[in-house]
């Protein structure tokens, strides 16, 4: 949980202070275009590699998981 903490903060860290760099060099429209487009990977990850859990119980999406790593294994 600490990495993941790290991270953000990081990252929040890079695009606050990279912003008035892109707003001045990409113009407003070039920076919006610039954060929409770093967000499809997430989304794509978001549809197409992490499994709906809406109605499952903790233990099926355990066993989600654990058997997908016996497949890969």
């Amino acid at each position: 949980m600490s990495i993941a903490t790290l991270t953000l903060w990081v990252g929040t860290m890079f695009i606050g202070q990279m912003t008035p760099w892109f707003l001045e060099n990409l113009k407003p429209h070039g920076t919006f275009w610039l954060f929409a487009l770093m967000t499809l990977p997430a989304l794509y990850i978001s549809i197409k590699l992490l499994p709906e859990t809406k109605g499952k119980s903790l233990e099926e999406i355990e066993q989600y998981w654990i058997s997908r790593k016996k497949k890969n294994s």
